[in-house]
């Protein structure tokens, strides 16, 4: 199923469920412990878990899945926060993590100096704001990214950042390998 899934509010859910395979024991999927919280007669963000384990005892790693309960009426943008870059930062590495934050569920991407689309991966959802990541290497100079978020209802929001990169080994920086750019 889609991970992050969004389920207009006063809908039936029906969770997708999860699938576990283990090398000794074969086809272990109905010993799959799910814990659903899920309310669609609530708004909300909710985390869907998914466990198992063998008949050796050992666990799988825990798997998740977001399902967001929208409004549909919802004629509100989300709302991108930019983590990194920080607006006119140089950065003195080539690498760099673009991490965002969005005031909802969302699927955000971005677009480096206007070249194609992104999609950013979801790290995180705490307390209703999620959190995406995507690490690019960059060439030395000037860069703009555009950062685009679209909700469960279609609507969209954008927010650009500039910045530089220089990986040459002369002027000061702080911990972070950044320093603010002057003029």
């Amino acid at each position: 199923g889609n991970n992050p899934e969004n389920i207009a509010l006063g809908s039936v859910y029906t969770d997708a469920g999860a699938t576990a395979l283990d090398n000794v024991d074969g086809d272990i999927t109905s010993n799959v412990v799910v814990v659903n919280p899920v309310d669609t007669n609530v708004l909300g963000i909710y985390t869907i878990t998914y466990n198992v384990v063998d008949s050796s005892g050992n666990a799988a790693v825990e798997v998740t899945r977001i399902v967001n309960v929208y409004d549909p009426s919802d004629v509100t943008a989300p709302v991108i926060t930019i983590i990194t870059p920080e607006q006119n930062k140089k950065y003195k590495n080539s690498t760099l993590v673009f991490e965002i934050n969005v005031n909802e569920i969302a699927e955000a991407e971005f677009r480096l100096d206007n070249g194609s689309n992104v999609d950013m991966d979801l790290a995180d959802v705490t307390n209703g704001i999620v959190t995406f990541t995507y690490g690019v290497t960059l060439t030395d100079g000037k860069h703009s990214v555009t950062f685009m978020a679209t909700d469960a209802s279609g609507n969209t929001a954008n927010k650009t950042a500039s910045f530089y990169i220089d990986t040459s080994t002369s002027s000061k920086k702080d911990k972070t390998g950044s320093e603010d750019v002057v003029g």
